[in-house]
């Protein structure tokens, strides 16, 4: 099972994109009618509003496709493709009051707002979940790295973040000295104080140790080392955004102490 999803083609997972963003349509309105109401429908509303539901279900379709929704990776679904899964959302909450308006829906006034913010948050929520399955599948046939980020500043919340596409990588979380940061989750990751290194690489198994502290001197950089160099432990270091412009990928800038 696991093989075949791996092996699904573009676009197998566009259509299966397609079909998630029209069947999330009725589901939204089922909801939205139950909050609505401050109760849930009965059978005799749902058949009442078989119109609605099925011209909306309908529309979602060639809304999605003309919006681009199923194009969108999971991987990339961030802020705009959010907006554009709001947008949806929207167009069909204008639609819906369209049919109350012509007759043809009887209901309540406020149903298409919370139907359009249902949609938008059913959406991104499904298409969050059927990420981290796909990560899950894919780390389960492929040997991790466990990797820990010292420095939970700018530079180590966009490394953490290249590192997620990655399948053979798992960041195990952030070490900083800042106290005011220690304890905090940042970008989904726990924040460990620095003199946890030794425990952490123990406890959790690390095989290698990034600092994304440009502005560390060298010294320390090379101190950082030394003590994790004991365990059997790599220590790689990222340099300044200044040094990373070009067409290498951050990940790629990644260089041994």
């Amino acid at each position: 099972m696991l093989a075949i999803l791996k092996t699904l083609s573009r676009p197998v997972k566009q259509a299966i994109l397609m079909a998630l963003d029209v069947v999330l349509v009725p589901v939204s309105l089922l909801v939205s009618l139950a909050v609505a109401a401050g109760r849930v429908p009965s059978v005799s509303v749902i058949q009442q509003e078989w119109l609605a539901f099925g011209i909306l279900t309908i529309a979602s379709g060639f809304l999605s496709i003309l919006l681009g929704l199923p194009r969108v990776q999971l991987k990339s679904y961030e802020l705009s493709a959010l907006g554009l899964s709001a947008a949806l959302g929207a167009v069909l909450a204008g639609m819906l009051a369209g049919l109350i308006m012509l007759g043809y829906s009887h209901v309540q006034v406020g149903t298409p707002v919370i139907l359009a913010l249902m949609y938008s948050v059913f959406s991104a929520a499904s298409r969050m979940i059927l990420l981290q399955i796909l990560i899950a599948i894919y780390r389960h046939d492929t040997p991790s790295k466990r990797v820990l980020i010292y420095g939970a500043g700018m530079t180590g919340i966009q490394l953490a973040m290249a590192l997620k596409a990655h399948a053979e990588v798992r960041v195990i979380g952030f070490l900083d000295d800042n106290p005011s940061l220690q304890g905090m989750t940042v970008a989904g990751l726990t924040v460990f104080p620095g003199r946890r290194i030794e425990s952490l690489i123990e406890s959790h198994h690390i095989e290698r140790v990034l600092l994304a502290m440009p502005s560390l001197s060298m010294p320390r950089q090379a101190q950082i080392a030394r003590r994790v160099g004991k365990h059997g432990v790599e220590v790689h270091a990222l340099p300044s955004f200044a040094q990373l412009i070009g067409e290498q990928q951050i990940v790629t800038k990644l260089a041994p102490v």
